[in-house]
């Protein structure tokens, strides 16, 4: 049996793609090279970005906060346990070929297993590491160069989380426009123009754009739709009108907004509205 799952790149395409929950055969270690998103680990959401490393555990049901992954280019690899989709003795019990020794799989065990989160900035080793894994596998499954970086990187994330998360040093206009960003979801419903956004960061607006595109795979006006779109779907839950949410959520017309949610969601307001009450009638 091999030693690993899955694997592969996930680049950026006009397809909406979908992630629907799910489990492993094993744990998986994604690399985000490319964009933002919200997946969802047993239930908790966690916000995921552009130099993040991601990883779950063969029993965590996990997947896609949202219906559609936008923009995101990633890699990632699933390294089987010999239990797969199991509880957490799985992550002490490896295929015997990928040459993990006791002292290495506890330490697996205690780093891993009882971590709430699962994004951590990447190490500047797991950000050459995963890809150059993904690639290996691509060309020869179970190689001994592939079983040697799988057991780098199985160091490397130990080591990763068992420190508090490093802050990324960022160049300082990098890091204006990250913390505007960060900002942004509270605050979307303002008449925001590509330039007044710039100017908030204290940039020019092609600079602005460039360094929006790198941070989260996006043009600055199609993350702050995203945002808005976001806040429409609590309202819309909430019971709100599709025309008191358009202009809560900073859109000048009811008409423009439907359209904006169809292009992220694949389905208007009122039908995701619709659908939102009968789950919540159901589960009542």
């Amino acid at each position: 049996m091999s030693c690993f799952a899955e694997y592969g790149f996930w680049s950026p395409n006009k397809r909406r793609r979908r992630l629907p929950q799910h489990r492993n055969a094993g744990l998986e270690l994604i690399l985000i090279s490319k964009g933002t998103a919200e997946w969802e680990v047993e239930g908790r959401v966690e916000g995921v970005r552009a130099g993040d490393l991601f990883f779950t555990l063969p029993w965590q049901r996990h997947g896609g906060a949202h219906a559609r992954e936008l923009n995101l280019e990633l890699a990632f690899v699933v390294i089987r346990t010999r239990h797969a989709y199991t509880s957490k003795p799985a992550l002490t019990e490896w295929p015997e070929a990928l040459g993990l020794d006791p002292a290495i799989t506890r330490q697996l065990h205690d780093s891993l297993a009882n971590r709430r989160r699962h994004a951590w900035p990447a190490s500047p080793l797991l950000a050459y590491l995963i890809p150059q894994l993904v690639t290996s596998l691509g060309k020869k499954r179970d190689s001994l160069t592939a079983r040697g970086l799988a057991l780098a990187a199985l160091g490397e994330l130990a080591n990763l989380v068992a420190e508090p998360a490093p802050n990324q040093k960022l160049p300082p206009s990098k890091n204006r426009v990250r913390s505007f960003l960060d900002q942004l979801p509270t605050c979307c419903e303002e008449d925001w123009t590509l330039d007044s956004m710039a100017a908030a960061c204290g940039l020019h607006r092609t600079q602005f754009s460039s360094l929006v595109q790198e941070l989260t795979g996006d043009p600055p006006r199609w993350m702050l739709n995203r945002y808005r779109i976001e806040r429409a779907r609590r309202l819309l839950s909430s019971a709100w009108s599709v025309t008191d949410t358009a202009f809560a959520c900073g859109f000048q017309s009811s008409q423009y907004f439907a359209t904006v949610f169809r292009a992220f969601h694949g389905q208007s307001p009122s039908q995701f509205q619709a659908a939102a009450q009968t789950i919540e009638q159901t589960s009542a």
